[in-house]
């Protein structure tokens, strides 16, 4: 008996998926450069990168996509959906809360470290939480780390296990992988699956403009949500300065609410230093703070138009 071939399902495939960020990518077009002069600047590992724009306002619209093969999305068999089967962090339906008014959300990327303990003292501190995308580090002293980041009441997320640009961003088999060892790492030592994620480099990188939508794509699909910024530190600068660090962040807040990067490796004392100035001065205009959870409407790049 001849088999009935079966339509492949649209809503909830990786092409619907895929339709979601081109969509999202092609209404980012109109929107601000500011941010991409920043990012451009301030991350000299992604030399030669693309410039972005950021904040998108627009809702996800799908359109018409063909692989970079030719051939068309529907028709195509994609072997990384059937790998890391434990890697979902449930079903999205890509509604978000109503933005805060005057919101900080603090970010801090690349730890743990020795800087680490050190930031969430000043948060108690001050009374404020916020979100740590972390990376893979299998010492006693970094495990401690990440249990006091959740044990304090902070938003604790993936960025990588590698941190090697090159070695992630080879495949999106390669970015899962690396993605993978990470989330286990938190789960295991944690007990929480962690369900946001910010890439290294940001979303939208010269290490990875060939794959960037298919690997979006993919972790969309299985139900992560990810975080670009739209408040830069430059605490990456060279010979960048506590009082440079906080007044970058103060000048660049927007008057409804901020993704700020920061970073906690181990060479960023001056970060730490500025933490306190940032906290002070922005409670002082009338901002609040708070951690990123899935229901945050992301801040994510896109490419410009040239």
């Amino acid at each position: 008996m001849k088999r009935e071939k079966r339509t492949p399902k649209y809503l909830g495939s990786v092409r619907f998926y895929r339709h979601l960020i081109v969509g999202a990518v092609l209404g980012s077009l109109f929107l601000s450069t500011g941010l991409a002069v920043f990012f451009g600047v301030e991350n000299h590992q992604l030399k030669g990168a693309a410039t972005v724009s950021v904040e998108r306002e627009d809702a996800l619209a799908p359109v018409e996509m063909v692989l970079p093969d030719g051939v068309a999305a529907e028709e195509s068999e994609i072997a990384y959906q059937n790998a890391h089967s434990t890697l979902y962090a449930g079903e999205r339906d890509f509604s978000f809360a109503p933005d805060r008014e005057k919101t900080v959300y603090l970010t801090f990327d690349d730890g743990p470290t020795q800087r680490t303990g050190e930031i969430l003292d000043i948060l108690d501190q001050y009374g404020v939480k916020a979100t740590f995308f972390v990376i893979y580090r299998d010492d006693e002293a970094s495990k401690e780390l990440y249990r006091e980041i959740v044990a304090r009441g902070h938003t604790i997320g993936v960025h990588s296990a590698s941190h090697d640009y090159g070695k992630i961003y080879q495949s999106v088999d390669s970015y899962l992988a690396d993605f993978e060892q990470i989330y286990q790492q938190i789960y295991e030592v944690t007990g929480v699956r962690p369900d946001l994620f910010r890439f290294p480099g940001g979303s939208v990188n010269a290490y990875n403009m060939d794959l960037y939508q298919e690997i979006i794509a993919e972790m969309l699909r299985r139900g992560f949500v990810y975080y670009d910024w739209n408040v830069g530190s430059g605490d990456t600068m060279r010979g960048a300065t506590a009082t440079a660090i906080a007044d970058r962040v103060v000048a660049g807040m927007p008057a409804k609410r901020g993704i700020v990067l920061l970073h906690d490796s181990a060479n960023k004392d001056q970060t730490v230093q500025a933490l306190p100035q940032i906290i002070k001065r922005l409670q002082a205009q009338g901002y609040s703070f708070a951690p990123l959870d899935r229901m945050v409407r992301p801040c994510t790049f896109g490419y410009q138009s040239e």
